[in-house]
């Protein structure tokens, strides 16, 4: 899936230039919870993960079917309740 970074963090640089990464836009959700008063942090988690063999082929092609280290990121929001943790990666998602 084709994407390109942002050139800064800075919230109108990423919106301005779509680049929707799953890193920008937890960094666009903690500005957004920053401005309503609410601290988080940025969080990111590796995981090992094998393409299953109905993968595209392309995908099969560049692993060589081998395991892969892949990284989620995700907010840990410190709210006055107690810390939450929060995924922003899949918009429209379930």
């Amino acid at each position: 899936m084709p994407y390109a970074r942002a050139a800064s963090h800075d919230p109108q640089d990423i919106i301005s230039g779509w680049r929707g990464t799953c890193s920008t836009k937890h960094e666009l959700l903690a500005a957004l919870l920053a401005e309503a008063g609410l601290r988080s942090t940025v969080m990111a988690c590796t995981q090992e993960i094998r393409p299953p063999a109905h993968a595209p082929a392309e995908l099969l092609a560049l692993t060589g079917g081998q395991a892969v280290v892949d990284v989620h990121n995700y907010l840990i929001v410190h709210a006055p309740q107690g810390d939450m943790t929060v995924d922003a990666t899949a918009p429209g998602g379930p």
